[in-house]
C-alpha cells in the first residue's frame, strides 16, 4: 500500500509539472502573439504589466519543475502549481478584456498634420467616423477635442485637435508619430492653391524642413475638399495662411486651423508672418482687412526675435496674370510695398503668396516675391503667353521692372532655401508634371 500511495503521489506531481510547463510555455507564446497583434504601440504600462505577469508565471513554473526533478518539497510544489494556474487564468482574463480594446483601430480621413503653434505643436487629424480625441505620450493619455481648448477624453468628433510639446513622440491609432520641429529650418516648400487635388505630393523632396501653404486648400470651403488636399500625409511641419476659398465657410476654417486670420509663428531662428486680406470667400479686397493685416505685419516684424523672416499671404503682391491687372490689386500691391519700405528690416528674405494660378518671381531690394501655383487647382491659361521672362513695362504689369520669370498652363510648387553660410536666398520654380526646375534664383542677403 505505501508503494501504491507513493506511485500515485508521483503521478500527481508529474501531471502538475506537465500542466505547469504547458501553461508557462503557452502563456509565453500567447503573450508574444498578443503583443504582435493587439498590444503593439499600447501604453508601456500595459505592455510591462502583461510581460511581468508572464515572466512571473514562467519563473514560478521553472521553480516547480526544478523541485520536481529534485524530488523535494512536495507541498511547495503543490502551491507553486496552484500559483501557475492562477497566474495563467489571470493572463487569460487580461487578454480577454484588454485584447479587443487595445486592438481597435479607426480610419483616418486626414492623417495627423503637424503645425507649430507658439512654443508647442498643434496636431490635427480627421476621422471617417466620430472618435474621442486621445493620443498616447509615453505612459500618459493626452486628450483634446474639436478645438485646442478642449481636453475631453470621451467626447467624439470628426475633426480632432490636440496640443503637444515640440519634438514629442506620440502614439495614435496604434501608430507612432515623431515629427521634429527644426531649430534652424533652411529648406521650405511653397505649396499653394491645392483646391482638393493633391497632384503636388509625388514630387515633394524628402529633405525639406517646413511646408509653407498660403491658402486655398479647398475649392469651395468644404471639409471634403480639405481632406482631398491631404490624402497623402505631409510628414513635415506646416505653416499655412488662409485663402479666400478657405473662408467661404469661416467656422470650418477656424475649426481646422485654430488660428486668427493674422498670426506669427517662429520656427527655430525663422519667423513666419501669415496674413489674410481676402476673407468671406471673396476675391474682392477691402480696406478694413488690408489695414488690419498691414498693422499686424509692421508690429510683428518689429517685435520678432527671429534671425530671418518670411511673409506669406494668399493675395498676390506682384504678379502678371489675372487679378494683378485690376486697380484694386495694384493699389494693394502699392500699399504692401510702402509697408515693407516703412518696416525696412533686412531680416525679411521672402514674400510668398498664391491666389494666381501661375508661377511668377519678382526681386525687389534683395527681397524675393514669389507665387508658384497652382499645386492642384486649375492652371492659368492667359492666351497671350505661356512663358514670360525679364523686366516688363510697369504700366502694363505692376512691378514689371522687378519681374524675372512667369509660367502658366501647368501646376507648380516652389522651393525656398536660406543659405546662411553663403548669405543668399535661393528659390526654384518647379513644374509638377515632370518635377522640372523651370527657373532658379540666388539673392544676396541684405547687409
Amino acid at each position: 500500500v505505501p508503494f501504491i500511495e507513493k506511485s500515485q503521489s508521483s503521478t500527481h506531481q508529474q501531471l502538475q509539472m506537465i500542466v505547469s510547463t504547458t501553461c508557462s510555455v503557452g502563456m509565453l507564446i500567447f503573450t508574444v502573439i498578443m503583443q504582435i497583434f493587439a498590444f503593439y504601440n499600447s501604453n508601456p504600462l500595459i505592455i510591462g504589466s502583461v510581460f511581468s505577469l508572464m515572466a512571473v508565471t514562467c519563473v514560478v513554473a521553472s521553480v516547480q519543475i526544478f523541485l520536481y526533478f529534485r524530488q523535494i518539497k512536495q507541498t511547495v510544489q503543490l502551491w507553486l502549481f496552484v500559483a501557475v494556474c492562477c497566474l495563467s487564468i489571470a493572463l487569460l482574463v487580461v487578454f480577454a478584456v484588454l485584447g479587443p480594446i487595445e486592438s481597435q483601430t479607426f480610419d483616418f480621413s486626414t492623417e495627423p498634420m503637424f503645425m507649430p503653434y507658439e512654443d508647442k505643436v498643434q496636431v490635427m487629424y480627421v476621422t471617417q467616423q466620430p472618435q474621442p480625441t486621445r493620443v498616447l505620450v509615453g505612459t500618459s493619455a493626452k486628450c483634446g477635442g474639436e478645438t485646442l481648448q478642449m481636453t475631453n477624453c470621451t467626447q467624439k468628433s470628426l475633426i480632432h485637435q490636440v496640443l503637444l510639446e515640440q519634438n514629442q513622440s506620440f502614439i495614435l491609432n496604434k501608430r507612432r508619430f515623431d515629427v521634429k520641429i527644426p531649430q534652424k529650418p533652411r529648406k521650405f516648400m511653397l505649396i499653394s492653391d491645392v483646391h482638393g487635388n493633391q497632384v503636388y505630393h509625388s514630387i515633394l523632396p524628402p529633405d525639406y524642413d517646413v511646408a509653407l501653404m498660403p491658402g486655398d486648400f479647398s475649392a469651395w470651403g468644404h471639409l471634403e475638399g480639405f481632406i482631398n488636399s491631404f490624402k497623402e500625409p505631409i510628414k513635415k511641419p506646416i505653416v499655412f495662411a488662409y485663402g479666400n476659398h478657405d473662408t467661404m465657410k469661416p467656422q470650418l476654417a477656424e475649426q481646422l486651423f485654430q488660428r486668427q486670420f493674422q498670426f506669427y509663428q517662429q520656427i527655430g531662428d525663422v519667423g513666419v508672418v501669415s496674413l489674410t486680406v481676402l476673407k468671406n470667400g471673396s476675391s474682392i479686397l477691402q480696406q478694413e482687412y488690408i489695414q488690419e493685416a498691414m498693422a499686424f505685419m509692421k508690429k510683428t516684424v518689429k517685435e520678432s526675435k527671429a534671425d530671418h523672416i518670411i511673409i506669406q499671404l494668399h493675395c498676390i503682391v506682384y504678379a502678371v496674370t489675372g487679378f494683378e491687372n485690376s486697380k484694386a490689386y495694384r493699389a494693394f500691391g502699392e500699399t504692401f510695398a510702402e509697408a515693407i519700405e516703412e518696416i525696412n528690416d533686412k531680416r525679411i528674405k521672402a514674400v510668398l503668396y498664391g491666389h494666381e494660378h501661375s508661377a511668377s518671381v519678382f526681386i525687389k531690394d534683395q527681397v524675393l516675391y514669389a507665387v508658384s501655383a497652382p499645386a492642384g487647382g486649375p492652371p492659368k491659361h492667359d492666351s497671350w503667353f505661356e512663358e514670360l521672362h525679364g523686366p516688363q513695362d510697369d504700366e502694363k504689369i505692376f512691378g514689371g521692372e522687378y519681374h524675372m520669370d512667369t509660367y502658366q498652363f501647368n501646376h507648380h510648387i516652389g522651393e525656398l532655401q536660406l543659405d546662411v553660410e553663403k548669405k543668399v536666398t535661393k528659390f526654384k520654380i518647379i513644374r509638377v508634371k515632370d518635377n522640372k526646375v523651370l527657373s532658379s534664383y540666388e539673392i544676396p542677403f541684405k547687409e
